[in-house]
């Protein structure tokens, strides 16, 4: 995942590596960003560090979608889970079966 800053598109502020197969999904509030991926891990980020603050673990396939609003993480697997994380800890507070 690369960071760039809109006035400057010549090279990006951070080149966020960690994943270990393809990013689906990506959101961002403030100055984090999570990025879920096919390696079943979500990643929380420090965007003004470009450093990795939490691996989330615990969903069984890719993470499609993904809502962030303040420490609070929504995401949704195709594990046909969703799972509500606590950002700034790195736990996960509840687990919501039988989406499917």
């Amino acid at each position: 995942v690369c960071v760039w800053l809109p006035t400057d598109s010549s090279k990006p502020l951070h080149q966020l590596n960690g994943h270990i197969n393809r990013v689906y999904s990506l959101a961002m509030e403030g100055n984090t960003i999570v990025s879920g991926s096919l390696d079943m891990t979500i990643r929380v980020w420090d965007l003004e560090q470009g450093t990795c603050r939490h691996t989330l673990t615990g969903h069984l396939s890719l993470t499609g979608l993904m809502i962030l609003r303040g420490n609070l993480l929504v995401s949704a697997n195709a594990d046909s889970t969703l799972r509500i994380w606590d950002v700034g800890t790195g736990d996960c507070r509840h687990i919501l079966r039988g989406h499917r």
